[in-house]
């Protein structure tokens, strides 16, 4: 699988497999004539537009990774990374996935980034926190 959303492409070699009944998508990439490695795992929820939602967002961090890479700042002898790690949480007829996004590209620190994607499974319906944020009720939920 390759993404060619800039000038470089990340040669990302794309394997599945089940860990507690769930399938997982990994990604990496590493070369030892490059400076960088990838690592990402995802779920595959079966769900098409929560797995098409989460499929962009991965897709949006390795464009900027890559996008780094293409530039004639990258050092040879500095090493660059993209880490991509989620975790699966459930409550009732509700499920959460809360990603970890670690990308070094040669800053001074690196960079973190945490997102997250929900269900509520009975109606196969892809909430938007952002939209219930104000109701309390709803929020109990997940202290």
């Amino acid at each position: 699988m390759w993404f060619s959303h800039s000038s470089f492409s990340l040669p990302l070699v794309k394997e599945s497999f089940f860990l507690s009944g769930s399938e997982v998508v990994h990604l990496s990439a590493s070369d030892l004539s490059h400076p960088y490695f990838v690592e990402i795992n995802y779920p595959i929820t079966n769900y098409q537009k929560l797995d098409q939602r989460i499929d962009e967002e991965i897709q949006k961090y390795v464009a900027e990774f890559e996008h780094t890479l293409s530039s004639s700042v990258v050092q040879p002898n500095q090493g660059y990374s993209l880490v991509i790690t989620y975790e699966d949480y459930y409550y009732l007829s509700y499920v959460s996935y809360k990603f970890t996004v670690f990308m070094d590209t040669g800053g001074v620190h690196p960079n973190h980034f945490l997102y997250t994607r929900n269900l509520l499974c009975k109606k196969l319906k892809h909430i938007r926190v952002e939209r219930y944020k104000k109701n309390r009720k709803f929020c109990n939920l997940f202290d």
